[in-house]
């Protein structure tokens, strides 16, 4: 009988704790549940706070823009540099007469790289860009106005491939008028043709007007075209300075172009700027476009060698 009452005691402490458990575990889960709300709230209105911030003119249309466009152009500048100095990578450079690396040495004699990388840090980094950087937070939004948020990808590519175009016509009349102004070519463009022989790190040795009339002016004619969102516009721009590196980097051949996206239809082979470097001077210049090859076709500029695989053009 003793050991009845004992078992029957058990068996409730038992019950017993495992309702207390029971019920400390779903306070427990209770209560987490309700931190978890709140730290989901919490992120929410932080993620809320950030982007209304990134939605602001000065941030949307300037900072980034800013940053987007300095971080297209150093990484790569730094990444074609670094491989163009593997031997291996150097035959794939175009040919010059006596060896496109000994031209290349010839100019840096001229215009160290050092010299080359500071006017590339004045006009990208420095006061110039800074106030360009302020004038577009000012004018970009009652240019572009308020473009919706890109709704697919299909959407964002193509708004990409328009501003493509249309700053790519823009640029090739502010390249142009500088070769047929014999003003802008003596104190703007000149001073950019004095790399005959173009690397990465010689893409911005350019006066600071000739930017403009070049860069400047024709993103925002894009902008005011295709009235895109601001992330697009972003992303525009990084392409856009990674796209005019990579003109100047001398490189030629199947996996630039693929990489690139040359081989498509109207794009611009790395050659076509390479010899507008080579050939043009204020009075002779062809070959003004960068990004396709259609602008020259169109006004009678196109310039191309026998082996190159344009389908139509002038024999330089």
């Amino acid at each position: 009988e003793t050991w009845c009452w004992a078992s029957w005691l058990s068996m409730i402490a038992l019950v017993s704790a495992s309702d207390m458990c029971g019920t400390r575990s779903g306070r427990r889960s209770e209560l987490c549940e309700a931190r978890c709300e709140e730290l989901s709230r919490r992120n929410l209105a932080v993620m809320e706070l950030s982007w209304e911030s990134l939605d602001r003119p000065l941030v949307a249309w300037g900072v980034l823009p800013y940053v987007s466009i300095n971080v297209g152009y150093w990484t790569t500048v730094l990444l074609l540099e670094l491989l163009l100095l593997n031997p291996a990578v150097r035959k794939r450079l175009i040919p010059r007469r006596g060896g496109r690396w000994a031209a290349v040495e010839k100019v840096r004699r001229d215009i160290p790289v050092a010299a080359q990388l500071r006017s590339a840090a004045w006009v990208m980094a420095g006061p110039p860009a800074i106030g360009n950087a302020l004038i577009s937070a000012f004018l970009m939004p009652a240019v572009a106005g308020a473009a919706p948020w890109p709704s697919s990808v299909a959407r964002f590519a193509a708004h990409l491939v328009l501003l493509e175009l249309v700053g790519d016509y823009g640029l090739y009349w502010g390249h142009r008028i500088q070769h047929m102004v014999p003003y802008l070519w003596k104190h703007c463009h000149s001073l950019h043709h004095r790399i005959s022989t173009p690397t990465p790190a010689s893409t911005v040795f350019i006066d600071s007007t000739d930017a403009t009339l070049q860069g400047g002016l024709p993103l925002i004619l894009a902008a005011a075209v295709v009235r895109p969102h601001w992330l697009t516009f972003c992303t525009y721009v990084a392409i856009r300075i990674a796209e005019n590196v990579c003109n100047h980097s001398g490189l030629d051949g199947a996996v630039v172009d693929v990489v690139t996206l040359r081989f498509l239809p109207g794009r611009a082979r790395i050659k076509h700027h390479d010899h507008h470097h080579q050939y043009s001077n204020r009075g002779s210049g062809r070959n003004f476009g960068e990004m396709f090859w259609l602008w020259d076709w169109a006004h009678g500029t196109l310039a191309v060698s026998r082996s190159e695989a344009y389908p139509v053009g002038r024999e330089q």
